[in-house]
């Protein structure tokens, strides 16, 4: 059996595998505008993170706290709930000195691999 599959077959093959291969940057954004500092403390300003998957929503998480705490540290992570959706509370301590409880809505992503 003989088989020849053509220049132009390959190459859309390509493609399209690269496409569907292309993982998107994750999402993050705050619930509610009136959010101070761009984060959260509460589940009504909770940061919602829109991620295919868990690795990359841990990922964006670690990010937005970087971005807008510089210089934290991160003191405790817990899981939890918060108005019906899934939640990761994590406790900063912020350059400043300051103790913070970020609230992350994770349901986008919460389980999925």
């Amino acid at each position: 059996m003989n088989l020849t599959i053509s220049r132009e077959t390959l190459l859309v093959g390509s493609l399209l595998l690269a496409v569907t291969h292309c993982s998107t940057q994750p999402q993050v954004r705050t619930a509610a505008k009136s959010a101070r500092n761009g984060g959260s403390e509460s589940c009504d300003r909770a940061v919602i993170i829109d991620a295919p998957n868990e690795s990359e929503g841990i990922a964006a998480e670690y990010e937005w706290l970087a971005r807008n705490y510089p210089g934290y540290k991160r003191l405790g992570q817990s899981l939890g709930a918060c108005r019906g959706f899934r939640s990761d509370f994590v406790e900063i301590e912020t350059a400043t000195g300051e103790k913070r409880t970020i609230v992350f809505n994770i349901d986008r992503f919460f389980g999925k691999w």
